[in-house]
């Protein structure tokens, strides 16, 4: 992907309650960042690999948004991601990247922020971090 703007992924679990116009802001919003965001059926389907590849694809930042436990139509999924997402984490740190590249959001932590200002937020984290210098990895 390339270029000198910054750019963040954002992977949203199908059956969160983002309200249609809560969405159309995420991705409307004119963030100092190219944010993207693509549905999934379920952040659990969000392993390893797939961060990797986002990495190597030269994504500067990653979230993932997941419903609640108690609202998660697949029992359990959003543990096995937020699991899955800590063990990355750990991982991109072991081999040199810095594990806040990562951030993982439910509706309880987004209850007091609107969507808007949680992926705001991360975005300026990602700012402050800078441009991931893919040559020295």
């Amino acid at each position: 992907m390339g270029g000198n703007k910054i750019k963040i992924l954002g992977f949203v679990c199908n059956w969160y309650n983002w309200k249609n116009q809560d969405t159309d802001s995420i991705t409307d919003h004119q963030y100092p960042a190219d944010v993207k965001l693509l549905r999934v059926m379920c952040s659990s389907r969000i392993d390893r690999n797939i961060i990797l590849k986002v990495v190597e694809e030269k994504i500067d930042g990653i979230f993932i948004v997941s419903c609640t436990d108690e609202k998660c139509h697949y029992k359990g999924g959003n543990f096995l991601a937020k699991t899955r997402l800590k063990a990355t984490a750990e991982f991109l740190d072991q081999i040199g990247y810095d594990n806040s590249i990562i951030k993982y959001f439910d509706s309880e932590n987004l209850k007091e922020n609107s969507p808007v200002d949680a992926v705001y937020s991360f975005t300026k984290q990602i700012i402050r971090l800078g441009l991931v210098n893919w040559s020295s990895i």
